[in-house]
């Protein structure tokens, strides 16, 4: 249906803008919500009358939650070349049939540890082992909670990987999934953040990857470049980047992905190279060694 027209059509459009990125926010696991809802905005009003909506509404300076995504960072960056195909997990999809996974021709799974500290992902020991099992090149992430202790956060990434039997060479680096603020400062969100990093570097030896999208430059501005990306953006062929990077090696390119062994949707993800460039990233040799 299209939207009203004139000025109550701009009030309307104003509100369902703010109420997109509300979603982007509050509820980040569905920030994809938001994209379409905006993807819709733009298809029946246009770019530059929505574009102006917003930005009279927001500004770089305003640290109001709906305005967090304000940015004027539009670099897109497409795959350098060929790219293989994985997917990444958490509780609520279950109980994962490893084998049909990789039967389907996925190459790499990443599974979640935790949000934060107060939810712990019941099926993370499970996949962690049955995605090495079948074959997969693995890796753990963790939902960042900027409100939260940031090494009790780590370590507690560090211990779940532990009791399931440790990482092993050929593993991806673990993840910092950074995709809200949590109600803090911006300054809060990243001193926070590079705690995280910086003691999972030193714990594992590796350095991490942080996983994050454009809607959120205004949070880690340039302060997580040397940090290898692995970018959300579901709307387009080439993803939108974030501040900061100007290169992904993992490209999370929709949260609707159907793939065999797994019930419902799930997250589907392109590497950055061929097989080789991956194993390459992992520390293994391109051959299997």
């Amino acid at each position: 249906m299209p939207f009203a027209t004139h000025g109550q059509g701009r009030s309307q459009e104003n509100r369902l803008i703010s109420l997109a990125y509300r979603v982007l926010l509050i509820y980040p696991h569905s920030y994809q919500a938001g994209e379409r809802l905006i993807a819709r905005i733009l298809k029946n009003v246009g770019v530059l009358a929505t574009v102006a909506l917003f930005a009279a509404a927001c500004s770089p300076q305003t640290d109001d939650p709906i305005c967090i995504a304000y940015t004027r960072h539009e670099l897109r960056v497409c795959a350098a070349g060929p790219t293989v195909q994985g997917i990444d997990v958490s509780k609520w999809q279950q109980y994962v049939d490893w084998d049909l996974v990789k039967g389907a021709g996925k190459v790499f799974a990443i599974a979640r540890s935790s949000d934060g500290l107060n939810t712990n992902d019941m099926y993370f020991e499970r996949n962690w082992n049955e995605m090495r099992r079948v074959g997969l090149i693995r890796g753990v992430y963790q939902y960042f909670r900027a409100s939260q202790d940031p090494i009790r956060q780590a370590n507690f990434l560090l211990d779940k990987v532990r009791d399931a039997g440790g990482f092993v060479p050929g593993d991806f680096p673990a993840v910092l999934d950074l995709e809200t603020k949590d109600g803090q400062e911006v300054s809060v969100v990243v001193a926070r953040a590079k705690k995280w990093l910086e003691h999972i570097e030193r714990e594992t030896g590796v350095r991490p990857i942080v996983y994050t999208a454009n809607f959120m430059s205004s949070v880690v501005g340039t302060n997580f470049s040397a940090y290898p990306l692995w970018v959300a953006n579901y709307t387009t062929s080439c993803p939108l980047m974030p501040t900061g990077w100007t290169n992904w090696i993992m490209w999370q390119n929709s949260g609707y992905g159907s793939v065999p062994g797994v019930t419902g949707n799930c997250d589907t993800n392109d590497f950055n190279g061929t097989l080789a460039d991956l194993r390459a990233f992992v520390g293994l040799d391109a051959d299997g060694g």
